[in-house]
Order: C-alpha cells, then sequence, then structure tokens
C-alpha cells in the first residue's frame, strides 16, 4: 500500500466506495445521500478525497450500521467491520462464540 492509503480522507474514500459496492445496504450515491439525508455535494467531496463534516459521515456510517470510527480504518471491509476486541479472555473466548455462531448463521442461509 502507498502512503496515501493511510491519510484519512483517503481511506474515508476507499471505505465508502466498498460500502457502496456491498450488496447490503445503498449502492449508488444517490440511494446513499437520499437514504443518509445529506446533499449530493457531500457524498461527493468524500468520493473525491476531500473529506466531510463528521455529522454526515456519522449518517453514512448509520446508513451501512457501521460505527463511525469503522470507517477511519484502513481496508476495512464492509462486510466483514473491524470490532474492538474485548479486554478479558472470557470476553475474548463468548465474543470468539459468538463470531462462530454468526457465520454457521450465514453460512446456513446461504446454502437455502
Amino acid at each position: 500500500m502507498d502512503r496515501k492509503d493511510y491519510e484519512v480522507k483517503e481511506v474515508l474514500r476507499q471505505n465508502v466506495k466498498a460500502c457502496l459496492a456491498m450488496k447490503a445496504g445503498p449502492s449508488t450515491v444517490h440511494a446513499l445521500k437520499a437514504e443518509a439525508k445529506i446533499g449530493q455535494a457531500t457524498v461527493d467531496r468524500i468520493l473525491a478525497g476531500n473529506g466531510a463534516k463528521i455529522e454526515k459521515i456519522e449518517k453514512i456510517a448509520k446508513v451501512y450500521e457501521l460505527e463511525i470510527w469503522q470507517l477511519f480504518v484502513p481496508g476495512m471491509n464492509p462486510a466483514n467491520p473491524p470490532a474492538l476486541m474485548p479486554l478479558s479472555q472470557a470476553e475474548r473466548e463468548f465474543h470468539e462464540r459468538l463470531r462462530e455462531a454468526f457465520e454457521k448463521v450465514a453460512t446456513s442461509k446461504e446454502k437455502k
């Protein structure tokens, strides 16, 4: 990855583009601006790598059922967004069991 790929505005641009490419959620700029209730210019600024006000970015995150900080993680996969790691060993084990259970449910739904 190039150093530019880690600049905040570029990370945001790449992650919003990744969200638009997902099957879940708005897949066009027009649908995103309508659902997030933000202007076309805001989405255009983000996709041009020029950033936007934090309140507008938060609206985009909510549309994709993400927390705002997740849009600033380089290489974020919207289908499997990053999570904050639990603190204790018991919490980590519980988190791992939950993740495995969700994966099994998702896999069984895909097979149907």
